[in-house]
């Protein structure tokens, strides 16, 4: 996104929707970079795609709240 390549943004869009639902990194078990979900958003708004940009947020939220810990207040 940092260097404004619109091709390879479409593209890293299309190749993460699969894992909207994950959360990146967390199949090492060591360690998780947060919801696949806000990086699509991220992407989708620098696209010019502010519907698909909030909807991404939204899942994103969703995937952050089933990973909460039970005893972890909501953010």
């Amino acid at each position: 996104m940092a260097l404004d390549d619109r091709p390879a943004m479409e593209r890293v869009h299309a190749a993460l929707l699969p894992a909207a639902n994950e959360l990146a990194g967390a199949a090492t078990g060591m360690v998780t970079l947060g919801p696949v979900a806000r990086t699509l958003g991220d992407l989708a708004a620098a696209l010019d795609r502010p519907d698909q940009a909030a909807d991404h947020r939204r899942q994103a939220d969703a995937v952050a709240e089933r990973a909460r810990p039970p005893d972890r207040p909501p953010r």
